[in-house]
């Protein structure tokens, strides 16, 4: 059966939803083998190793890929004769009726539009509801996500399913030849936006060391949007190192370096970076909200955000007997056996072959 994957998402720095993309389609090709897939993309090295039928790219703007996704791509689906088409970033191509697996990473445009760029905001409002009309199947990455589903779109709820994303592939990709240093940092991982409240990761760091712990701070992560604020302070910061977007192969040297990964976002749909730290035994302290809470994250490591910062934090604990360590990652292993790419691809081969 030939499937098509819309991977217009993937470019050469990807985060969360281009990273899913990518490894979709990576592991599609690999795996499953009952079913042809034709990927169209844009040319990046990020793709190499991936068979794609390549799309013209011309320029860089957000606006071009949104005009071949709805006006381009529909001509190659008819060309190659599909069967149905994967939609790894939230809608579909409005000019094409073929069967679509919709994949929807959450609906923050709806439940926290404040967080959102306004752009996104109205073009997804504008295309959500004709994307799940048409959806043959919906993928969410969590429970959380599903049920803003249900929330939103309750006419729809039945054609929601799970499936957990990996994380395996900051291992597999990692440049076995980078150096390990001591673990002397916290890090924050993610694009730099306002739903990532970096600026808690920023107070936590300073009161750590108002307690005595001499310890910096990484963050690593592209630039999104309305963050001005945040880099006048880290330029003010010298305990703060910022590093900017790292390239999948070197991920894996800052995770495992780091003392630990904090995670204080004010929301998420899955977790994406949570899950990567599984695989490189790195303590993950994360938020209560969202799927963070789906993980099942030892108790010892998950804080309130909205309570105030004192010493009574996890991270305060954590720093305090650093041989909780052990007692922290042991779950991890359970962990590795679920978030893996093979996984989610394998489970989504089986929706396909309802088609």
């Amino acid at each position: 059966m030939k499937i098509g994957i819309n991977a217009l998402c993937i470019k050469e720095n990807n985060s969360g939803v281009g990273i899913t993309a990518l490894e979709l389609c990576r592991q599609l090709q690999k795996y499953d083998l009952k079913n042809e897939y034709y990927i169209y993309a844009f040319p990046s090295q990020a793709l190499t190793g991936i068979k794609i039928i390549p799309v013209i790219k011309i320029g860089n703007t957000r606006l071009y890929r949104i005009f071949c996704e709805h006006f381009i791509l529909p001509f190659y689906y008819k060309k190659h004769k599909l069967a149905g088409v994967i939609y790894p970033a939230y809608v579909s191509s409005f000019f094409s009726r073929l069967p679509a697996v919709l994949i929807i990473h959450d609906l923050f445009v709806y439940s926290h539009a404040s967080l959102c760029k306004k752009s996104n905001v109205i073009y997804f409002r504008l295309l959500l509801p004709f994307s799940i009309k048409q959806a043959e199947y919906i993928i969410c990455p969590s429970e959380f996500t599903r049920q803003q589903i249900i929330k939103y779109f309750p006419h729809h709820a039945e054609k929601t399913t799970i499936i957990k994303w990996g994380g395996d592939h900051i291992l597999i990709q990692r440049n076995k030849k980078s150096v390990i240093n001591k673990k002397k940092y916290l890090l924050f991982a993610g694009n730099i936006e306002p739903k990532k409240n970096i600026q808690y990761f920023m107070d936590l760091a300073a009161f750590c060391r108002a307690q005595g712990f001499k310890i910096k701070c990484m963050i690593i992560g592209e630039y999104g949007w309305a963050e001005q604020k945040l880099f006048r302070r880290l330029a003010a910061d010298k305990t703060i190192i910022y590093k900017g977007y790292i390239p999948e192969n070197k991920k894996y040297a800052c995770f495992r370096s780091a003392l630990c990964l904090v995670v204080p976002s004010l929301i998420e749909g899955f977790g994406l970076t949570a899950a990567e730290a599984f695989f490189c035994d790195t303590p993950v302290f994360s938020s209560n909200q969202g799927a963070l809470k789906e993980f099942n994250i030892s108790r010892r490591t998950v804080f309130d955000i909205k309570k105030p910062i004192d010493s009574s934090h996890p991270l305060i604990k954590f720093l305090k007997n650093q041989q909780l360590k052990e007692k922290i990652i042991k779950d991890y292993s359970a962990q590795r056996k679920i978030y893996t790419w093979k996984n989610a691809a394998m489970a989504m081969s089986k929706i396909l072959n309802n088609f």
